[in-house]
This record gives structure tokens, sequence and C-alpha cells, in this order.
């Protein structure tokens, strides 16, 4: 169930709030294209919006709108405790708006009022720099303010830090860096969210966990509409913005734009999609910028900066697996011949690791496996490796040198065994090899649901040089098909080379081949895992 305030601009001026007060020059729609906004509790939001009026930051009728949904509260639950109405918030808003002020002044509320732990971050430091001063020249200029600071805000090494009332404020760039310093954070606002990834997205999510205020944590995700061809890190905004339009519970979503279809250059569609139309900007000033948009590219830009109208990736729902014949390649019963190898990999949170391996079948294709996720230390996963590598005799064990396995290496080399550590570019031959048999039919697979859930959700990172890889998260999702890719370029690279003599697990003791040992008599793979 959703609702909707009533516009404020099917009011007349006389029935704003006098918090709000009187706009004479506002010509925007004060209201979304469209909202997703659920039922509750606003006053907090009043509350923020009269605290800005008296500190000299007035909002305007939609800022005051947008403030009442995302302090919305639901009716007590058992405990007593209120919680969020809207524990996520989405804001597309073209650029030159002010969605600035609502920032600044939930922030500025939150610290003094809520005493919350703020994490502000944006893609780049003078974003974040500029957020950051806005707040302290707010601060600065009211002495009430200034009273209730515990320490004099400091800004320094891409960070900015506010202690304001019983709260306080964190600013700065997203990187690993600043996400790892966070803990407990009851508010966190991702800025520029059309360039998010998500691994940044779970870095700095991770600390909201923490927060015990009885409200929950709520993140915000505010940004212009992506153009998915210039913002290749645009698939969480894409996200949200599909489950706004879906109405998700515990979701405010809100869309500034003109209706789709708009032709550039109908100056009376500008108001539409600028709320502040009037009072920031008048459209001669958009009309110029539209006029220097002259490349297809550059009208995207401008389509979607200040109409609102975005250029959206393709929901993964909608796109399908890479390997649409992938079913068709399932064959638990192939005949196996010739060496093997095998490929190790670590999710980049260092939780589980993924072990794969390929070996050609009697039908003249490649036959890939994958083991279920292990958990383990390193030690314990080299163990295990070199049991592996004693039982198969494997013309190469390969490694990501840049992945979190490459700690393996070492134990690996003291156990008789030494990997072979491949970088980007063999890593993206890798994939592209993978695709261009599976595309072939060169391809079978022993029809594992891991190995099957992973292909039907695969995605295609794009690399700087034009060659892509699978996309991995950080919990390990997208790495055993990035690691059986990995073991079938190896075998097509090493697969006639004669298996190197190695030493046994721990004993020197010399190993028996079985690398010629027909399927019939001994199945490597299935044995192995």
């Amino acid at each position: 169930m959703t609702t909707t305030c009533s516009p404020v601009s099917d009011l007349a001026p006389r029935e704003w709030p006098e918090f709000i007060g009187l706009w004479p020059r506002l010509k925007g729609s004060q209201t979304p294209r469209f909202e997703s906004r659920h039922p509750g509790d606003e006053s907090w939001g009043d509350r923020a919006a009269r605290l800005g009026s008296r500190i000299g930051v007035r909002c305007m009728p939609w800022q005051w709108l947008t403030l009442r949904a995302v302090l919305s509260l639901q009716e007590p639950n058992e405990w007593g405790d209120r919680v969020w109405t809207h524990r996520d918030v989405c804001i597309e808003c073209p650029r030159q708006n002010g969605k600035t002020l609502i920032v600044v002044l939930r922030i500025i509320f939150g610290m003094l009022v809520l005493g919350e732990k703020i994490a502000y971050t944006a893609q780049e430091w003078e974003t974040a720099k500029d957020v950051f001063g806005r707040c302290v020249d707010v601060i600065d200029r009211i002495p009430s303010l200034k009273k209730r600071l515990r320490s004099e805000p400091t800004s320094a090494g891409n960070r900015g830090l506010i202690k304001l009332g019983n709260g306080e404020a964190k600013f700065g760039p997203r990187t690993a860096k600043f996400g790892r310093g966070l803990t407990e954070v009851d508010l966190l606002i991702l800025d520029e969210a059309y360039d998010l990834t998500a691994q940044a997205e779970a870095s700095l999510t991770g600390a909201t966990r923490a927060s015990t205020k009885a409200t929950g944590p709520q993140i915000w995700y505010v940004s212009t509409p992506p153009v998915a061809s210039v913002h290749p890190n645009c698939q969480i905004l894409t996200g949200m913005h599909n489950l706004g339009h879906k109405r998700s519970p515990d979701l405010y979503y809100a869309l500034y734009a003109v209706p789709e279809g708009t032709e550039l250059g109908d100056i009376g569609a500008y108001r539409l999609a600028h709320p502040s139309l009037g009072v920031v900007g008048d459209e001669h000033e958009l009309e110029a910028k539209r006029r220097k948009a002259r490349t297809a590219e550059q009208r995207a830009i401008f389509t979607a900066d200040y109409l609102g109208i975005g250029d959206y990736p393709p929901d993964e729902d909608e796109v399908g697996s890479p390997i649409p014949n992938w079913s068709d390649m399932a064959n638990a019963d192939a005949k196996l011949t010739g060496a093997r190898t095998i490929a190790v990999r670590r999710s980049w949170n260092r939780q589980v690791w993924s072990i794969s391996a390929a070996q050609m079948a009697e039908d003249g294709n490649i036959h890939v496996e994958v083991a279920p996720l292990r958990t383990g230390t390193h030690s314990e996963i080299a163990e295990y490796l070199v049991a592996k590598v004693t039982a198969w005799n494997p013309v190469a064990l390969v490694i990501d040198r840049k992945n979190t396995a490459q700690v393996l290496e070492p134990l690996l080399i003291a156990a008789g065994i030494e990997p072979l550590m491949i970088g980007t570019s063999e890593i993206a031959q890798s994939c592209s090899g993978f695709l261009a048999d599976a595309d072939a039919v060169k391809l079978s697979h022993s029809d594992q649901t891991v190995l099957n859930d992973e292909v039907a959700t695969a995605s295609m990172r794009e690399l700087p040089g034009g060659d892509f890889v699978w996309a991995e998260e950080p919990n390990g999702a997208g790495m055993p098909l990035m690691n059986v890719s990995v073991a079938h370029w190896a075998l097509r690279k090493y697969g006639t080379k004669a298996p190197a003599k190695t030493v046994g697990a721990r004993t020197g003791a010399a190993r028996e081949h079985q690398s010629h040992r027909h399927s019939a008599d001994f199945d490597a793979m299935s044995a192995a895992f």
C-alpha cells in the first residue's frame, strides 16, 4: 500500500506552512513525476523544516515534502520503538535543483536532534568537501549551533568530521579506506549514486548493521539519472530505480522528470523536471545547455542531467544468460581422458574459496566441474590442494595473482608445487575463450546446480581496453564461473604438455600417474570433489 501527500502545486500559497513561506518566483512542479511513498507519521519532517527556517535554510515546498517522507515513522512496535517508514531512500532529480539542501538539513537535524552517527560519501572528494563546507557554513553563522559543537569541524586528508550535539557526521569519497573506518552508522548517504559499485555499497552499508538507534538505520541513494554507456557502475542505482517503480516496501522513491516522449526543445516541459525552476536557473539557461549537446552521447547526458530521463541498463532478470545454450551442454556421464587443470579462487571478502577443474572429454569437448564453495584458512586450503595435485597430477594449478587466493603461492611452493600465477590479461582471455567455446558448443559440464545458477545470473564487466571479465560480488557470487573459465583456459593452453612430476603431500613419495587412466576405471573429477 502506498500513499502520496496532496501536491503542493495544487495548494494556494496561503496554505503553505509559515515555515515554508512564499516563493513568488518558483515555477517548477513541486511534486515528482513518479513517487512511491508509504504511510506514516511525517511530523519529524515538519520539525526538520522548522529547524531549517530558524537557521537560514528555508525549504522550498518540494524539499519540505521530501523531508516529510524520508523522516516518516511507523506506529510503535511491540517494544514501543518507532522505526523508519522508509529504511531506504532513493531520489533521482536533475542537476541544479537543491538536492544538496535536503542533504545538509537532514545531516544537521540528524546530529543535533536525533544524535545520529552519519556518513556522507560521494564519488569524488570535491563533492563531499562541498557538502561538508555547506554544513560548516550553516553552523558557523548560527551562534546557538556553534555552542553545540563538541569540537571544531576538521577537514584533512580527504576527510571531513563534524561533531554537533550528541551526533557526528563523517564526509569522504567512496574508497575502501573510508568504508573500513566506519562503525555504527545510523544514516548513510550515498551521493552521486550513478557511480556506485556493488563492492563499495557492500563495504559502506555493512556499517549500518551496527546501528543502535530505535528507528533503525537509514540509507540514502541520491543522484541524477544515469546514462549506462557513460556510467558503467550504475547498476545499483538502476536496481533502486526499478524497486521504486515496483513500489517496494520500506523504500521512499522519487523521480523528477519530464514525461517520456518529451521532445528536446520543449521549453514548457522544463518546469516538470525542475522543481526549483525560477529560483534556481530558468528555461533560457537550460535551452543554452541543450543547444550545446550536439552528439548522441551529449544529448543522452543532457536528457539525463536536465530532463530526468535516464538511460538504464536492462534488469539482469530481463537480460537472460550470456550462455543461453548452457543446459544443452550438460553431460554428467562424459568420458574424460588426458590432462587436467585446476583453478582456485577466493571471494573478495575472504570468506569462501572456489576450486574448479577442466579435462578433455572423448567427444573433443572440454569438460568443466566446480567443487562446492569451501571455507577454511589458507593453510587448510593449501593442504587440500596438495592432496588433489598428488592424486591428479594436473598440468597446471592456476591462481590469479591479483585475487586474494594468491596467499596460497608460498605454501604450495613449500610443498613442491609451483602454481601458475596469471594476471588480468589472462583472466580476460579465460572469460572470452570460455564464452567462445560455449557459443560453439565445445564445452560440457556435469549439470551442477551451483554452476548452473552462476551461468543463469552471469553478467559481464567491461575492462578499459574493451575486454570483459565475469562480474563478481564480494561474497563470492560469480566466482565459480570465473574459476571454471580459468581452468578451461589453462587446459586449452597447456593440455598438450606432459604433466610435471611433483612431490606427494609432505611425504616425498613418488606418485602414481593417473592422467592417462580412462574414466571408466577412475573418474578423477568426481573423486576429487
